[in-house]
């Protein structure tokens, strides 16, 4: 028995041990231990013989020494395998040659030495990895496949007298005892999703000796639950015919699109809008459905169809899902009423009763010899985790309202620090230099975002009411959200993605937003007090679920608070559940802002805050922070997905981890251990070393605790003796310190150095902390703008930390991505250019913005820019759509539109403009599939114009182009704040607009359909 030196091979011994007479010879490769040496030598009729299988000569001359010494050989079982577990796009040759050297060479070698012996069976110890496949054991399973087949292979030569011996190959499950192990946890997932229990030994050795005694040359074993498995226990597995459910449109176009218009047409009569309207990917709510038209309209089709389901329309949210769903639940009713014929597709389903089910006695195990692939798969994630690709970016930040401006406040070395803004309150009432005074505090100074009163209900289809009352941190985030979607090129409807076979949903997309404060709230508090009953929403969880409301999206939806390391745990979150294949895609990142005194004077309380101003990260003198505000997010992707999807990659997320501080000194004291645990545990499971970092952007509070404490972590968490090889910077620095968006500040920083190659300063450290000792640890603080080398020009690898002050710890590993050359493209003639917006004003901003980014970015591509419009953009209601030859064409044309000079320009809106026309049914698709082919750009422009849904990618067939950065959507700009009982005397920007101020139609108040003398 090859393999002996394993805990099957030693299983196995003891089970023929008990067979008087019978001689066992375990062979392996190594040198036993001693724990495999004591249970050899209570075995009496087993010996033990090293031998590399691998080597032809070796096997040889084993099977020689084994006749002299016994006689004969009568038979043999083949159980050597190793693994080298990685993700196939990091397998080196060495690793899969490991891995069938041991099964593949030892079997045809073990074949070779024993062709021409008369032997009574041989037997291949395979693998379930070889029928199911197994992420991250590629070649592991592609060997016991072979194996498989080798078996095969070998009863084929006995036919023809060219062996004399028996071949069986078993497919094992997992062994409890002895075999390649699993940890608990993956005990208990496989059992709970896929019903399979780690197989009992006197169970596995029963299945072996039925296995051998049979007829057959593969058995594959399955071990569990038989309901969880579909195995019904003491049951054949016959065949069975099988109604196989086809998705509708294709299973008959005919009907599908006959039911499209007949449905259609009732709802856009209840409605009385046209029917040419009524597309069947548009939400209903687009259409003002509201809960008493929606009784009229289950009514009207329960009238025509029969008994409905009261809840239809808020399962099904437009026409195409409504269609789909009755015809499922009233097909033949469909048919009767518009015409049509179909037919169900029945298929047989075949399973091949090779033998009988063979069950445990014992227990409720199965094992199952037939050779047809099981269809259930073992999930991805039970070997390794996948490595996650940043996608989509966004985020704003004092004195910075986009990206850009932001990067430009970070290379300059920009403060934005400064005193309390007015229209947030006054500071003479709460501000006292002296520290410890009751109801005071000691620090005036933070991180403001302005406008943060500012939002577009409407454009989320949000009543100014709700607004109102809306926490500002939800509307930022529900706003910042859309332009990550937007930055990476992601419409609502390419975001649905794929239905999920599990939960039959489509929109596998989780959302996780690190958040800390909610200060609305006290507000309504504050005027209740006063006498003016005010009611304002303050819930966390309202912040992540808006997003997935908003998007229809049907992933894990949360709001995640570990204090000032929420966002960045977040993060983490997010990128297990994409790892583990939960989610498709994710959302996360974090939102913080300082709206109310109560945070200062809880700060000051506590000591936490700076009586500078200033946050000193790393710098001599540094005894607080300030807070920061800040809103941010990533869209996030498993790496090979984006890859293959073509997907604009910011950066790749190598590692993530995270954990707590435990029991210290106090309760906001960190723990240097448990940083450095943190950053230990990121590392191992992205596989670097300390060298492979050029930078971390530290979570540096400026604190005369808590810098010294971090930095110890760190150089623990490196144990390398070379010196100043790593900078070190903090953009609390610049900004302060955003709290629970702190870590999504640092990564935006991280991720913005990477796409420019350059590292930015950390202010407030021209002289360093004297209680860090800098010279002698492999760290440098950042202090001037400069070039990001490397050694040996390696990759670019950062690390970024955050610390709760309660001691939730989280640190994340980032590794630059290098984008492969773009190769020349065949795109040819004039570029369409099309873009969108909800209003004239909406567009025209949209085009200046536009207008503005192309003058200042001469080197982008006018194919990626087209391209970036036509299928990175949601098409809105006011349409413009255009030719342009070239970037100074371009230029012209939108300084045309901005000049109302249309003469060469389409413009429209979908909702007023009667469209004169209805593209649908075959020959309405046919027509738009031969003007895309023969790319007739007037005719496309024409039918977008209209509100046609044109799949733009079949423009470019092989040669398309990229998706690019592009301004994202200018939201209208419109003050949405609780109503105050009696304005300060100080005037606020902060307030609702009087609707007596409104004049025209340009500032119609958003409650307001015109206004009237």
């Amino acid at each position: 028995m090859t393999g002996g030196a394993g805990g099957l091979g030693l299983l196995f011994a003891d089970y023929f041990n008990q067979t008087a007479g019978t001689k066992v010879i375990l062979v392996g490769r190594s040198e036993l231990n001693a724990s495999q040496k004591g249970r050899l030598r209570k075995l009496s009729s087993t010996a033990y013989e090293q031998c590399d299988i691998t080597d032809l000569g070796s096997v040889t001359a084993l099977m020689k020494k084994i006749k002299n010494e016994y006689g004969r050989i009568d038979g043999i079982i083949h159980s050597a395998g190793v693994t080298r577990d990685s993700l196939m796009i990091h397998k080196t040759a060495a690793e899969v040659r490991d891995v069938f050297s041991a099964k593949v060479k030892g079997a045809k070698n073990i074949d070779l030495a024993t062709k021409n012996e008369n032997l009574d069976f041989t037997v291949y110890f395979s693998s379930l990895a070889g029928i199911f496949g197994n992420t991250g054991q590629s070649d592991y399973a592609s060997a016991n496949l072979w194996l498989d087949h080798f078996a095969s292979h070998r009863e084929m030569e006995r036919l023809r007298g060219k062996r004399t011996v028996k071949t069986v190959s078993i497919n094992w499950p997992l062994w409890k005892e002895g075999g390649m192990q699993i940890s608990t946890e993956h005990e208990k997932y496989m059992a709970h999703h896929f019903g399979l229990w780690p197989m009992l030994t006197a169970d596995g050795l029963r299945a072996f000796d039925t296995l051998l005694n049979s007829n057959f040359n593969q058995g594959i074993v399955i071990y569990g639950d038989p309901e969880k498995l579909g195995i019904e226990k003491g049951s054949s597995l016959l065949q069975k015919e099988v109604a196989k459910e086809t998705p509708v449109s294709q299973a008959d176009d005919h009907l599908y699109e006959a039911s499209i218009e007949y449905i259609g047409t009732l709802i856009a009569g209840t409605l009385k809008i046209p029917v040419a309207k009524l597309q069947k990917d548009i939400p209903f709510e687009e259409f003002g459905i509201d809960s008493t038209i929606v009784v009229r309209l289950t009514n009207l089709l329960e009238e025509k169809l029969g008994k409905v389901s009261r809840t239809v329309f808020f399962e099904c949210q437009t026409l195409g899902e409504l269609v789909s769903h009755f015809l499922k639940t009233h097909r033949n009713e469909l048919m009767k009423l518009t015409g049509s014929a179909t037919t169900v597709d029945h298929k047989k389903v075949a399973f091949t009763d090779q033998v009988k089910n063979i069950q445990s006695t014992a227990s409720d195990k199965a094992v199952d010899q037939r050779t047809e692939t099981p269809e259930k798969e073992l999930p991805e994630s039970l070997i390794l985790s996948e490595e996650i690709a940043i996608i989509g970016l966004s985020g704003k930040y004092p004195d910075a309202k986009n990206l850009d401006e932001f990067w430009e406040n970070l290379k300059s070395g920009k403060d934005s620090i400064r005193e309390i803004p007015e229209d947030r309150w006054k500071i003479s009432d709460f501000y006292d230099p002296v520290k410890g005074k009751e109801g005071k505090t000691y620090s005036k100074w933070g991180g403001f975002m302005k406008d943060i009163d500012l939002f577009d209900p409407l454009f989320f289809n949000i009543s100014p009411r709700e607004a109102e009352i809306m926490d500002p941190q939800e509307r930022l985030f529900l706003q910042t959200v859309w332009e990550t979607m937007e930055d990476a090129g992601y419409t609502k409807t390419k975001l649905q993605g794929k239905v999920n076979e599990t939960s039959g949903m489509s929109g596998q997309v989780g959302v996780y937003v690190g958040v800390m404060y909610e200060e609305y709230q006290l507000f309504g508090a504050e005027e209740t007090a006063k006498g003016n009953p005010t009611a304002l929403l303050g819930n966390p969880s309202g912040i992540a679920n808006r997003v997935s409301y908003f998007f229809n999206f049907h992933g894990p939806s949360m709001a995640v608070d570990t204090m000032c390391s929420s966002s960045l745990t977040a993060i983490h979150m997010a990128c297990k559940d994409l790892q583990s294949g939960e989610i498709e895609m994710a959302v996360a990142g974090g939102v913080n802002l300082s709206l109310h005194q109560n945070k200062f004077l809880i700060l000051s309380e506590g000591g936490f805050a700076s009586s500078k101003g200033r946050c000193e990260s790393f710098g001599e003198g540094g005894e607080g922070y300030v807070p920061g505000e800040g809103v941010g997010a990533v869209l996030l992707k498993p790496l090979s997905r984006a890859v293959a999807d073509g997907d604009r990659i910011y950066g790749v997320i190598k590692g993530t981890a995270v954990n707590h501080g435990g029991k210290t000194n106090g309760y906001t004291v960190p723990n240097p251990k448990a940083q450095t645990a943190v950053i230990k545990a990121a590392m191992k499971k992205a596989g670097i070393q300390p060298e492979d970092f050029s930078y971390i952007e530290a979570h540096g509070t400026g604190t005369s605790l808590g810098d010294p404490i971090e930095l110890t972590g760190l150089k623990n968490a490196f144990e390398s003796d070379a010196k100043q090889f790593c900078s070190v910077g903090s953009v609390k620095s610049n900004i302060g310190h955003c709290e629970s968006a702190a870590g999504i500040s640092g990564l935006t920083k991280v991720l913005l150095q990477m796409k420019h190659r350059q590292l930015v300063p950390s202010l407030h450290s021209e002289v360093l902390n004297p209680n860090i000792d800098f010279e002698n640890s492999p760290f440098r603080v950042q202090q001037s703008l400069e070039e990001w080398s490397t050694q040996d020009n390696k990759a670019r690898i950062a690390g970024i930390s955050s610390f709760g002050a309660g001691g939730s710890n989280a640190h994340i590993i980032i590794q630059e991505y290098v984008s492969p050359q773009p190769e020349n493209r065949n795109v040819f003639g004039p570029a369409i250019i099309v873009l969108s917006a909800k209003n004239t004003n909406r567009l025209r901003e949209k085009v200046s913005d536009l207008k503005d980014f192309v003058e200042k970015n001469t080197e982008i591509n006018l194919y990626d820019l087209a391209y970036t419009l036509q299928t990175g953009r949601d098409a809105l209601e006011e349409r413009l759509a255009f030719l342009a030859e070239s970037k100074a064409d371009l230029i012209l044309q939108l300084n045309n539109y901005l000049n109302h000079n249309l003469e060469e320009l389409l413009t429209g809106n979908v909702r007023k403009d009667d469209s004169g026309f209805m593209l649908e049914g075959k020959a309405g698709k046919a027509y738009l599939e031969s003007a895309l082919q023969e790319r007739e750009s007037e005719s496309l422009m024409k039918l977008w114009i209209k509100g046609a849904v044109i799949d733009w990618d079949l423009l470019y067939q092989d040669d398309k182009p990229s998706i690019i950065g592009l301004p994202s959507y200018p939201f209208a700009k419109e003050s949405y704040w609780f109503a105050k009982k009696e304005e300060d005397p100080v005037k606020h920007t902060i307030q609702v607009q009087p609707i007596k101020q409104v004049r025209d139609e340009q500032k119609l108040h958003p409650l307001l359909h015109a206004y009237k003398n």
